[in-house]
């Protein structure tokens, strides 16, 4: 059995059942096996089973290769091939030779480093060298544009950088500047896969608990956006270990120690993530899943050959004044379709360069598939969409430096016979460099109509029906034709959401621009500005859309509303805790701005007599009411009872941990749930150190759900610029959750008697959303939560038994709900919370039954 399923299986394994800390570790003795399997597996398996797996590669290539020179009888170059693999064969074996020999020796070093590392903890201070200055230089400079790196190094010459757990001291001081990212090179370079992002300093010392993989060559310290002046300054490492960790980790956050213990035990905060360790790179996964092998073309022209029906896409690629190389190689790849019913319409824009032309000219003589108009032509552009659509089935777009896998169009083609509704059809993408490497995997989720309006996110090939391109071109406007950014917008009001598809595979490759490529003009930004407006104006009279990031192209929606129109009522249940509760009523009357509130009060039994006197004191105001509660805790009854009291439509429900940061996120909130189509708004919520606690649920993490980006910083974009746009989600925290009155009765409320504590905010989110309304999360709404801190942790059996009994209901219950997440990606990890690639996909490829 593969060792990796197996890491994968036992993570899930932890993920789901080692949350109860006194249970699992304590009571079912599993603390040395995960000990043995989280440290010892990792460095002394791993390196042998890649080294195996890679030399399986690299024979299967060399005898399919061998074959192919015995076909065309050339033996000079057989015996060429067959000497050198058999000499890489030969060095092969002595080196794992070599290693099994050494593997005692390896084992014994790294048991005495470990142990010694509970007695001696090292200081490691660090010297630190801007790499876009000039030797010598003092940081503390007007920084440059765009990011700046920092090299860091021992200050002792000769000294290593420490492994294992570390605590990272720095500070940076500068005007404006976004957090931090640490970098750790291994001896391949720095890559965005062995990063680690770090919380901003904003002045002051930071320490932060990181973990460094063993054999760390070198660190670098990449601060983004700077504007103004940097200073960097006391940059040190500090050895620690598990216990030391967990002392400081208790002390810091007031927990008691096994559970602190637990927390620093599992890497609970992505500073002390282990992409290094668990997470594949894209390289890897792509030659793993990705990469098309000799069965697999043989099965997909199998396919092509038992169809009985075709149908003829046109494929219209927009050529702009740029590198040729990039409309050439564009070209080629369409050519070397394995599915070749095609068409190639090449839509020239006006002055480009002779070279451009020529290949242009060229490409449309040697191919009589490929044909040319220009966009100076005295045609008009319904005309020609009318001409080019009279024999095709289908449209597909791309735009220049676009590179297609060989098997995109037999995919496009297969989706579009297989399901006859479709009307738009778009897939993930990723990036290529100039020397062809393949980076930035784009895995996007299922049509998401509030993601689309904060950013197009359907860039790489796009599809759609031919009727569906007449009905929204207008009479002369060549830039539609050119930029299909801008025409969507009109597309998909006239399509049904059920008719817009998505397929979960890397369909296309888009050229990745360089630092000397020129921006995205503003004109094109004000064009898509003007595109989603005539949009909102049909569509939302009363919303509006701000360019928010022009170089991210991310767009924000308002709406304007008046607040005496929409009241809404907020719940807050509590027991005792003063601070917390006083802290939160304080933030939702004097520090925001929607005033037309109501909020209700649900006491469960303070016996405090601060609590209960200030809960006396607060009724004074007549926008607050107390309810008593008694008995014991049970959270959804506890908001069932709560809503049977509210007066208005709109209802929050707010925990009694959550402060305000920003005083316009309640009118953010309601600028969503006034609309008709949404049932549920959901906030940006961060723990206490500014990191991010909730951005939405993904169902399936875990076996169940678990939160997006957890501990990642605030100000984190997030991955491909998720945290910070507008977007439908399967679910979101009922710590913070806005819906209507009328809703929440249609579906029963919370689930009291099944679901009393956990999971029941998912378990309404997914019964609203059978209903067919829509859940919004938004970035705009930023609020503090301290979570669950007048509950502490559920460690007595009782709670254990009812965790666990909540779990497999859920289970249960939505067993085909949880399977994919609309609003993820099947090739996205289910085993963590922070977007990674998933061990295997979750995608099945139609040409497997064609073998």
């Amino acid at each position: 059995m593969n060792i990796r399923y197996l890491m994968t299986r036992y993570k899930l394994f932890r993920l789901g059942y080692l949350r109860n800390v006194s249970h699992w570790l304590i009571k079912k003795g599993l603390w040395l096996i995960h000990i043995l399997i989280t440290y010892l597996l990792p460095y002394l398996i791993y390196p042998e089973i890649n080294q195996y797996r890679l030399l399986m590669d690299i024979i299967d290539e060399k005898n399919r290769y061998i074959e192919h020179l015995q076909s065309n009888d050339n033996r000079v170059e057989i015996k060429k091939h067959v000497s050198a693999y058999n000499k890489y064969l030969f060095l092969f074996r002595i080196k794992f030779l070599l290693q099994i020999i050494l593997f005692p020796i390896a084992a014994i070093s790294f048991i005495i480093r470990k142990i010694w590392r509970f007695f001696v903890l090292k200081v490691h201070h660090l010297d630190y060298s801007d790499e876009s200055l000039e030797a010598g230089t003092i940081p503390g400079h007007d920084s440059r544009a765009g990011e700046i790196h920092y090299t860091l190094k021992p200050v002792n010459k000769g000294a290593r950088i420490p492994s294992g757990l570390v605590y990272l001291r720095y500070r940076i001081a500068s005007s404006k500047s976004d957090n931090p990212l640490l970098y750790i090179d291994q001896g391949s370079g720095f890559t965005e896969d062995y990063s680690i992002p770090l919380p901003a300093s904003c002045g002051v010392v930071k320490e932060y608990l990181i973990e460094l993989p063993s054999y760390t060559r070198s660190l670098k310290l990449s601060i983004g956006c700077l504007d103004g002046v940097i200073e960097l300054s006391d940059i040190v490492l500090l050895e620690t270990n598990l216990l030391v960790a967990a002392y400081k980790h208790a002390k810091q956050n007031n927990l008691k120690l096994v559970r602190a213990l637990y927390e620093i035990f599992i890497r609970e905060f992505p500073w002390t993530r282990r992409p290094y360790r668990y997470n594949q790179n894209y390289t890897t996964w792509i030659r793993n899943f990705d990469a098309l092998q000799n069965q697999d073309v043989r099965s997909i022209q199998n396919h092509i050959a038992a169809l009985t029906e075709s149908i003829s896409i046109t494929i219209i690629l927009c050529c702009f004044e740029g590198k040729p190389e990039l409309l050439k190689r564009s070209i080629h790849s369409i050519q070397q379709q394995y599915y070749n019913n095609w068409i190639l319409l090449l839509v020239s824009e006006e002055n480009l360069a002779i070279e451009t032309l020529s290949l242009i000219s060229e490409s449309d003589r040697k191919d009589s598939r490929i044909r040319v108009i220009s966009s100076l032509a005295p045609v008009q552009p319904r005309r020609i969409i009318k001409t080019i659509t009279d024999d095709s089935d289908c449209i597909a777009y791309l735009e220049q430096g676009d590179v297609l896998p060989s098997h995109a169009l037999y995919m496009i083609a297969i989706h579009f016979l297989s399901h006859q509704d479709t009307e738009i059809l778009y897939a993930d993408h990723d990036y290529l460099d100039d020397a062809g490497t393949r980076l930035n995997p784009y895995f996007k989720p299922d049509w998401n109509y509030d993601l689309f309006l904060s950013c197009n996110y359907l860039e790489g090939i796009l599809a759609f029906k031919p009727g569906l391109v007449i009905d929204v071109f207008d009479e002369g406007n060549k830039s539609e034709i050119l930029h299909p950014a801008l025409f969507i917008y009109k597309m998909i009001t006239r399509v049904s959401e059920d008719a817009i598809y998505h397929l979960p595979f890397i369909l296309c490759h888009k050229a990745m621009v360089d630092s000397s490529s020129p921006e995205v003009p503003e004109s094109f930004i004000n064009a898509m500005a003007d595109a989603i407006a005539n949009h909102l104006k049909n569509s939302t009279p009363n919303a509006s859309a701000r360019i928010e990031d022009p170089k991210n192209r991310i767009f924000r929606i308002s709406r304007v509303l008046d607040s005496k129109q929409h009241p809404v009522s907020l719940v807050i249940p509590t027991r005792n805790h003063y601070t917390l509760l006083s802290n939160c009523i304080r933030g939702i009357l004097e520090r925001t701005d929607y005033s037309n509130i109501e909020l209700i009060i649900i006491d469960n039994d303070s016996d405090d007599s601060i609590t209960l006197e200030y809960l006396d004191l607060i009724q004074a105001d007549p926008r607050v009411s107390v309810v008593k509660y008694p008995g014991t805790f049970n959270y959804s009854a506890i908001n069932n009872f709560a809503v049977s009291h509210c007066s208005h439509e709109y209802i929050a429900l707010i925990n009694n941990d959550i402060a305000v940061i920003s005083e316009t996120w309640l009118s953010e909130m309601m600028g969503h749930i006034i609309r008709k189509e949404v049932g549920i708004v959901g906030a940006k919520l961060l723990y206490g150190n500014d990191t991010i606690q909730h951005a939405g649920v993904i169902i399936g993490l875990g076996g169940v759900a678990g939160h997006a980006f957890r501990y990642f910083p605030r100000n984190s974009p997030g991955v491909n610029n998720r945290l910070l746009m507008t977007q439908q989600l399967s679910c979101v925290t009922g710590a913070c959750l806005l819906t209507k009155k009328s809703i929440f009765t249609m579906v029963n409320g919370l689930d009291d008697t099944n679901l009393k504590i956990a999971f029941n905010d998912v378990d309404y989110c997914l019964k609203v959303r059978d209903l067919g309304y829509k859940i919004i999360w938004t970035p705009y709404a930023e609020l503090y939560h301290l979570e669950s801190a007048s509950r502490s942790y559920d460690l007595n059996e009782e709670n254990i038994e009812r965790w666990q009994s909540e779990y497999n209901y859920m289970k249960t219950k939505w067993q085909d709900k949880l399977k994919n997440d609309p609003a993820y990606n099947p090739n996205l990890t289910i085993a963590g919370e922070d977007f990674t690639l998933a061990n295997k996909p979750r995608v099945s490829k139609p040409w497997v039954h064609y073998e």
